[in-house]
């Protein structure tokens, strides 16, 4: 008991570490924290937890590039646990985040998210609250809504994104997950042509946590797209263009046109 227990909280920390590489542009970094807590995670006999870390891996390999192989591990961690009627919140959780993963490879790989949307509103309507899993992520109603405004943005539907971030009330989203999506939001008001709305959620994304956007290919995307089209340079964008690390990241962000 004590061995698996350990093995559990060592999948954790590798989960925990793998994220915070994935964040600071580290890719390969991550995929080995992934690696190491998926092995760790089998090793505890927690199938949930296994599924979990899994669909974490698919996660990094959405950040790598490797959209199809993404999309199809986090179908395959989703369908191993697919929750029965009378199955936990916890089992309930863990199926709609490994989904929310497809989900977003999908959207990158520009093929139809529609299955996907309506499967993990599903398992967030059950659930009827945000759940901590594991102590490293979170599934419930208001992620779903940041993961559907992220998933409109990446496709270029502006109006159908800035209509799912509506949807999320305040203090439903904290930190750097806040942030994240603020950046999403930035790029539905770009898209809508909206550049002064985009300007000021960049900048309160910014705020929330500066190190943070210094290394986020988003933003920085978002930024020089603005420069391009505005006319006249305003303080607040110059600001944001100089606040952005010039080594930025997360190719998968649009499908290719």
């Amino acid at each position: 008991m004590e061995e698996s227990a350990g093995h559990s909280l060592l999948a954790q920390v590798y989960d925990l570490a793998s994220a915070l590489m994935v964040q600071m542009g580290k890719e390969d970094l991550a995929g080995i924290g992934a690696e190491r807590a998926v092995t760790a995670a089998q090793a505890s006999g927690d199938e949930l937890l296994h599924a979990k870390e899994t669909s974490e891996y698919a996660w990094i390999l959405l950040y790598q590039g490797r959209l199809a192989e993404s999309e199809n591990l986090a179908v395959a961690a989703a369908e191993c646990i697919e929750p029965p009627f009378a199955a936990p919140d916890e089992n309930v959780a863990v199926y709609g985040h490994a989904l929310m993963i497809a989900l977003s490879a999908a959207a990158a790989r520009g093929q139809a998210v529609d299955r996907y949307l309506s499967l993990v509103s599903a398992a967030a309507t059950r659930l009827g609250r945000e759940m901590r899993i594991y102590q490293t992520s979170t599934f419930g109603p208001a992620g779903v809504y940041m993961q559907a405004c992220h998933v409109h943005a990446v496709m270029g539907e502006p109006l159908k994104a800035l209509d799912a971030a509506r949807k999320i009330r305040a203090g439903d989203l904290e930190g750097i997950c806040y942030a994240r999506h603020l950046l999403d939001v930035a790029q539905a008001h770009s898209d809508a042509h909206q550049f002064r709305a985009a300007i000021a959620k960049l900048t309160e994304a910014r705020a929330l946590a500066p190190v943070w956007f210094r290394h986020q290919g988003v933003a920085r995307s978002l930024v020089d797209g603005i420069f391009e089209q505005e006319k006249r340079i305003s303080p607040a964008l110059r600001d944001l263009g100089a606040s952005i690390d010039a080594n930025w990241y997360a190719p998968y962000h649009r499908p290719q046109k």
